[in-house]
């Protein structure tokens, strides 16, 4: 068991972030029985200049002063947790490939290493464990750090302009560098082991406690999906790329009485036009995501309608065990059959229009309870409790394994003060 550890993690998804992520859920995990160092992405001078009124500016402004440490207790996930506010950095994505965003590049790392040594010192950090959790612009930062172990923690596959402009390259020197490679999806996993060999695949889970609170009667339904009627046909995330619009559409046209509700927010270079004109589909924007239960109460068959192709097969997304944590019906599409075939007893899969209609058809029309119980158990076997033990037992035994291939000849096991030992020490 990994304990008494030091760990940095540095992530490209904010702690305060509108979405929950995989990153920082990791980090909580990890927390319970380690010291963590959670790193912000830094904000750019004009998305500090552009957000100066917003909660999450103001909370972090003191903290981004060049004379401040930056570094602030997290006490909500506990005692040990703690996030680092790096300084504001220059926007430079927009750039082209070259010396000056290269220049610019090595002058931002720098200075963010910089900053993450000092909040390491002042913290007492030592041969700490360093996790870059899917932040490649800021990969080179490990070449000015000095961790027990280095680790890339891929969790998504790069699909928008503003990672595609540099991402791929600079996660590919990413990958060379590190240890060890922590991927959320099977396809993620054997696209990086062609570039790192010591990549494993840890995938997503969801917080079944939060979910489950769909089930207890207590719990309200928001006024806005509860005003729309039943039968709800309902969808919790991000209304963007990965969605197959036009299945969409095809199910609405094919039953006008089911109430089609995707509930999230809207990337609108990405929905059709033709979706906002269909009376029986609802679009009711971000939700904050302690709602979660609620909304999810109100469905009365949860859906999956994402895309198959070959950027949908890396996505292991953590609506799947929520939906399944709260109880509800599933239909999907078979977008990553290393995730779905599993779970095809307590799931129903879908490829066409005809047959989405006709799986939701199916889950309407009555739901025997060893389905439900089957369900539930799908989800408490995917929780973040677990994906963090089996997490932390990774890092454990890859430095079990790098502390002997650098222990000298003739070394003893067990000698006081190895990085073996402090692997699986107690805190004080």
């Amino acid at each position: 068991m990994l304990r008494g550890r030091d760990i940095v993690v540095l992530a490209l998804p904010r702690w305060d972030g509108p979405y929950e992520s995989a990153s920082f859920s990791i980090s909580v995990e990890l927390a319970k029985h380690n010291r963590v160092l959670y790193v912000d992405h830094p904000f750019t001078i004009t998305e500090v200049a552009r957000g100066l009124g917003t909660p999450q500016i103001r909370r972090r402004l003191s903290k981004m002063l060049p004379f401040s440490a930056g570094v602030w207790p997290l006490p909500k996930p506990g005692p040990r947790m703690w996030v680092l506010t790096p300084a504001p950095t220059l926007p430079i994505n927009a750039l082209a490939e070259g010396r000056a965003y290269d220049a610019l590049s090595r002058l931002g790392n720098r200075a963010l290493a910089r900053r993450i040594r000092r909040a390491i010192q002042k913290l007492g950090f030592r041969d700490y464990i360093f996790i870059n959790s899917f932040n490649f612009h800021y990969g080179r930062t490990l070449d000015h750090l000095s961790p027990a172990l280095s680790v890339y923690h891929c969790v998504d596959a790069m699909i928008k302009p503003y990672t595609l402009r540099h991402g791929p390259r600079l996660e590919g020197e990413l990958l060379e560098a590190v240890d060890l490679v922590i991927t959320t999806s099977a396809q993620l996993m054997r696209e990086k082991a062609r570039v790192n060999r010591n990549t494993h695949c840890i995938p997503n889970a969801a917080r079944f406690d939060v979910a489950s609170r769909a089930l207890d009667p207590g719990t309200p339904i928001p006024s806005d999906i509860a005003a729309l009627g039943r039968p709800v046909i309902g969808y919790f995330g991000n209304i963007e790329r990965r969605i197959d619009y036009d299945l969409v559409l095809a199910a609405a046209a094919m039953r006008p009485d089911w109430r089609f509700v995707l509930v999230g927010p809207i990337e609108r270079a990405f929905v059709p036009d033709a979706l906002f004109g269909r009376p029986n589909v609802h679009l009711l924007g971000r939700k904050p995501h302690e709602t979660l239960p609620g909304y999810l109460k109100a469905f009365d068959v949860a859906i999956i309608p994402f895309k198959v192709d070959a950027v949908s097969a890396t996505i292991y997304p953590l609506k799947f065990f929520e939906y399944l944590g709260a109880g509800r019906p599933v239909v999907t599409t078979p977008f990553n059959m290393d995730l779905i075939e599993p779970l095809a007893p307590v799931v129903s899969i879908a490829t066409t229009a005809e047959e989405f209609v006709a799986a939701v058809e199916s889950e309407l029309a009555g739901d025997a309870p060893d389905r439900l119980a089957a369900r539930m158990a799908a989800a408490r076997e995917n929780t973040w409790d677990m994906r963090g033990q089996a997490f932390a037992k990774l890092l454990y035994d890859q430095l079990a394994e790098k502390e002997a291939r650098n222990e000298p000849e003739g070394a003893a096991d067990g000698i006081p003060g190895t990085e073996r030992d402090r692997a699986g020490a107690h805190l004080p």
